[in-house]
């Protein structure tokens, strides 16, 4: 397969290298100049690779609102299931409440815990293992 440009035929790896301008976040293939590409999160995708990246749903059309997350996208639900859930009370955490919650390295997926509900959180142990 040729581009035409320039009144030029191009091969696909020469007409990548002069006039390809990005790479898709998420197949890492070129962006092509006839792509209109989805710019989010710090990132350029095709507008069909731009996906939660929990669940797969399809962002790029704008129906479904996105959360960025350390970079990544996600759709409402999985950020609400994964980021706003109290692994304690089980409850979504608001935004009003956010400010009262510890943020915290992952518990089963989770990164807010409410403060009230940290210390009903079972611990856990580390064993160390002498060789």
């Amino acid at each position: 397969k040729y581009f035409l440009r320039d009144d030029k035929r191009w091969c696909r790896s020469c007409f990548v290298d002069k006039y390809a301008q990005h790479t898709c976040a998420g197949c890492l293939e070129p962006l092509m100049p006839d792509v209109s590409p989805v710019q989010a999160c710090g990132k350029v995708w095709h507008p069909e690779h731009f996906v939660c990246i929990h669940c797969d749903t399809h962002l790029g059309d704008g129906k479904v609102d996105y959360v960025e997350e350390d970079g990544d996208p996600y759709c409402a639900p999985c950020f609400e299931t994964l980021y706003r859930t109290c692994p304690g009370c089980k409850n979504l955490i608001s935004d009003s409440e956010l400010g009262q919650c510890l943020k915290a390295p992952p518990i089963a997926g989770v990164w807010y815990v409410m403060l009230t509900c940290i210390l009903s959180l079972p611990l856990h142990k580390t064993t160390q293992h002498n060789i």
